[in-house]
């Protein structure tokens, strides 16, 4: 359970910066989509409360990187408020 309200917190600031630097996918090194690879595997298997596993299911079947709605600002408010990030 630790791990997994670090995982949110930490997601919730990496979102914010990255909505503060532009969303230009620099906010880490290697991309978003690499941190939530990184952090989904983490992530105990089969748990559908999972604040990585809510964020990546906001972006359905694209990635963030690509050129897609997913890198406008309005993506990562709505990333930043799914209810396993916010309550965790």
């Amino acid at each position: 359970m630790a791990g997994t309200v670090e995982a949110a917190r930490r997601l919730r600031n990496i979102l914010q910066f990255e909505r503060d630097k532009g969303c230009a996918d620099k906010a880490v090194i290697g991309g978003l989509d690499a941190l939530l690879r990184n952090l989904l595997a983490q992530e105990p298997q089969g748990d559908d409360t999972s604040p990585v596993l809510g964020v990546v299911q906001t972006l359905g079947r694209r990635s963030y990187a690509a050129p897609t709605h997913a890198r406008s600002p309005g993506w990562i408010p709505t990333a930043r408020s799914r209810p396993s990030i916010v309550r965790s």
